[in-house]
């Protein structure tokens, strides 16, 4: 669902936990094709992996009970 997210060149993706499930080694292959990808288009991406956070976000939103308890670079929320 990811690949078919990215054909035809969108401005903007939206991916809600894309990795749930998969085995290591095909997340770290999508993870490498999102980060890839994110040069060229926007990415919204909503995940309860702080790894896969880690290794793909710019921003970081952290929310609970629907309220905003966060939102800055991965930096700023090691900082905090």
């Amino acid at each position: 669902m990811v690949a078919l997210a990215m054909l035809g060149s969108p401005s903007c993706i939206l991916l809600d936990e894309p990795s749930t499930g998969m085995d290591p080694e095909a997340k770290r292959s999508m993870w490498s094709a999102i980060k890839e990808f994110k040069g060229k288009s926007s990415v919204l991406l909503t995940t309860h992996s702080m790894d896969e956070a880690e290794y793909l976000a710019d921003n970081v939103l952290i929310m609970s009970n629907g309220s905003k308890l966060f939102y800055g670079s991965l930096e700023e929320l090691g900082n905090k």
